[in-house]
């Protein structure tokens, strides 16, 4: 629905963003009085048992229309709910068919397994020299870690240090890492990025924390980079700087 209303909202505005509260009226009542591809009715008739009176017809001449008996009206709205009902339940199983049709099996990824991410998951470079060839790159980019299995056919990933992409990636953009020549992964792989992939950050040392639990943050220095420009990073940011965490923490034990 909001989408809807943002599209017709963006064609009446035009190039005067602000005036857009002024059309709310119009575009709420076209919205009501037109009819949904998902239940074959318009939401004022569902709710009202009755078509609405469009603003052109006000100038016409009127009519009475007879009234309906009480027992009638509600057994035909009750059978419009019930039409309208079962034509969402069909659109319904119409989308579910299409979504499955862009979807891939699961593969049995688990946790703790490797996987490699499609390069579509990055975003596409920009401004980059003619020597750079995307199409002619790798299609496939890692391996990552899985640390856990989320719910939807997301799998959560662990990224290198400093990498501040959010770790989520939908299953169908993932496949399983195989060694060459088969074998489980016996020591973590050596991660190849995409060359156009967004600057990553090297932790040089972490110089504070802050907050308990879950939301424990700290404050990490990067290389090549002034002290001045230490920020602070939840630990789902840090999950391959252990070591300087916990340098850290044992370099504040010996001060106290």
């Amino acid at each position: 629905m909001n989408r809807t209303i943002e599209e017709a909202l963006r064609c009446l505005v035009e190039t005067k963003q602000t005036r857009w509260s002024e059309f709310l009226c119009d575009v709420e009542f076209a919205y009501n009085s037109s009819v949904h591809e998902g239940t074959s009715f318009s939401p004022f008739t569902l709710d009202t048992g009755r078509q609405a009176v469009a603003p052109p017809s006000l100038s016409l001449p009127s009519s009475v229309e007879q009234s309906f008996d009480a027992e009638d009206f509600l057994e035909g709205h009750r059978q419009m709910v019930a039409a309208a009902t079962e034509s969402l339940r069909a659109a319904q199983g119409v989308m579910t068919r299409y979504a499955n049709r862009h979807r891939r099996p699961a593969d049995g990824i688990q946790v703790r397994q490797y996987v490699l991410v499609h390069r579509s998951w990055w975003p596409q470079p920009v401004g980059k020299g003619k020597e750079y060839a995307r199409k002619l790159d790798s299609v496939w980019f890692g391996p990552f870690e899985v640390e856990a299995v989320l719910p939807r056919d997301n799998l959560e990933v662990v990224l290198p240090a400093g990498c501040r992409k959010h770790p989520v990636i939908h299953r169908s953009l993932c496949k399983p890492y195989r060694q060459s020549g088969g074998g489980t992964v016996v020591r973590p792989p050596s991660v190849r990025m995409p060359a156009w992939a967004e600057e990553e950050f090297e932790v040089e040392r972490v110089v504070a924390v802050r907050g308990r639990g879950g939301g424990r943050e700290y404050r990490v220095q990067w290389k090549g980079f002034p002290a001045e420009e230490a920020t602070w990073e939840p630990l789902s940011n840090l999950k391959n700087a252990k070591a300087m965490i916990a340098a850290f923490h044992a370099s504040a034990r010996r001060s106290v």
